[in-house]
């Protein structure tokens, strides 16, 4: 079961987002669930905005807006004539119909979209978002 993540590394849901799926993919973890980012920058956005091991790699604190990723990145652009502040591809993204970020889909064992969720439903408490999710995926799981 994979869920897929579209983010945009400037959405400040998407950085509370990123904290929950870390979580998430921890839990899940060797039980046939994954996780997989997809945002509409280049692979070197991604790894500027990454920040492991950031102060070492002179990575600016405006960048530093959450964790490390702990679950697979793809970048929907590719490396040719773009800056590295200005995303601007889409190409997987609008296949799928995303119009807003974060959008979420989770796809099971035989290749069927089972859940599309736009937005990220954060509780007051972190935990019980991560109880919901693990809930649901553990539905899925079976």
């Amino acid at each position: 079961v994979t869920m897929i993540s579209f983010f945009y590394i400037v959405c400040a849901t998407c950085m509370k987002e990123i904290l929950v799926l870390n979580r998430l993919q921890e839990r899940l973890s060797g039980r046939g669930f994954q996780i997989l980012g997809i945002a509409p920058h280049t692979a070197k956005q991604l790894r500027l905005f990454y920040p492991g091991d950031s102060l070492r790699n002179n990575i600016s604190l405006a960048q530093l807006r959450t964790q490390a990723i702990q679950y697979e990145m793809l970048p929907e652009c590719p490396p040719d004539n773009l800056t590295d502040t200005a995303p601007r591809c889409y190409t997987i993204s609008r296949q799928l119909g995303v119009q807003a970020w974060p959008t979420a889909f989770v796809i099971n064992r035989q290749g069927r979209i089972i859940m599309t969720k736009e937005g990220f439903p954060m509780r007051d408490n972190i935990e019980e978002t991560l109880e919901e999710l693990v809930k649901e995926m553990e539905g899925y799981l079976r």
